[in-house]
């Protein structure tokens, strides 16, 4: 339409301390017009009379197609030429959790600007660190303990410092911090459940992999998420134990599969109580489930259950278990 580039100048004068009305427009704007190389212009425009515009929910379905994808990347390299020379008062910032550094884009950022990557802490880096603040509050914490605390916290730097805080709360008036204060007061992550699930599982604990399983629930943890983190647990042991097979040791296993070197160990423990046959048939039984309940065939909650409890059930004697869903 005629008027698009009145629109476009119109943005162009608006206040971006009052953008509430624009990001109205553009919203109301690309549910009726959609995303074509005729109306991105608009997009452009009203981002930047904007400090901050939320993407409304129904933008994925819109630029589901050739022609918004073809317009949308064709935007992107017009961009990438721009910031070889953007104006002296733009300031763009880029956040990404993966990056091709092949990219025009990228090379453009790093070339003009700056490209910061904030990797995930080393194992040795965060002992070094939580032991720092061990020590300043004058307590100390065995090998052991440090290594079970790293498993239930994970890696996220702010994370451990809040359990760092419940524990030297919690022994205000003693200088060691033992294993039993840390399971009394740090809270477990996700992968520490699902490891301790699968352990079960492997046990033939039936009441306590489904209590671990309702638990998770009960924290709005979603099936198909559950699901997804017990395959790549099967997955990893399946790594570690075809790894302990060729005689690797433990840092060379740590380094292929993408584990902490202090949880190797307890990995290839677990791997040892499965078969190779077995994980990889659990391997196919979770995928299976994904598909019945991608498929409509089977709801989520309900197709996990029934998963756990075929996994942890005792296994019968001249029978092969099956793990159909």
């Amino acid at each position: 339409p005629k008027w698009w580039g009145l629109v476009c100048d119109y943005l162009d004068r608006c206040d971006d301390e009052h953008s509430s009305l624009q990001e109205k427009f553009i919203h109301a704007f690309f549910k009726n017009f959609g995303f074509t190389a005729q109306s991105l212009p608009v997009l452009v425009h009203g981002v930047q009379s904007m400090q901050n515009l939320e993407p409304a929910k129904e933008f994925r379905t819109l630029i589901a197609n050739a022609e918004s994808l073809d317009a949308l990347l064709e935007i992107r390299e017009q961009l990438a030429d721009y910031l070889k020379n953007p104006a002296p008062t733009a300031v763009f910032l880029f956040v990404e959790t993966q990056v091709d550094k092949r990219s025009r884009m990228f090379k453009a950022v790093r070339e003009t600007g700056r490209a910061v990557e904030f990797a995930t802490q080393t194992e040795e880096t965060l002992k070094k660190w939580i032991l720092g603040q061990i020590r300043r509050e004058g307590k100390k914490i065995s090998e052991e303990t440090l290594n079970r605390f790293l498993t239930m916290t994970g890696t996220d730097m702010e994370q451990i410092s809040s359990e760092l805080e419940k524990l030297f709360c919690y022994t205000l008036n003693r200088d060691v911090i033992t294993r039993e204060d840390v399971d009394a007061v740090c809270v477990r992550q996700i992968s520490s459940r699902i490891f301790e699930m699968v352990e079960s599982m492997a046990l033939r604990r039936q009441q306590q992999t489904l209590k671990l399983y309702y638990d998770l629930l009960s924290l709005k943890e979603p099936p198909m998420r559950i699901l997804y983190l017990i395959g790549r647990q099967f997955n990893l042991l399946l790594q570690v134990k075809a790894l302990k097979k060729t005689g690797s040791d433990d840092r060379t296993i740590a380094e292929k599969t993408g584990l902490r070197g202090f949880l190797v160990k307890k990995y290839a423990s677990q791997a040892s109580r499965f078969s190779r046959r077995e994980l990889q048939e659990a391997l196919a039984a979770c995928a299976e489930a994904d598909e019945s309940v991608k498929t409509g065939r089977m709801g989520d909650r309900m197709c996990v259950e029934l998963l756990l409890i075929r996994y942890s059930a005792e296994k019968t004697k001249g029978r092969s278990q099956t793990w159909e869903t």
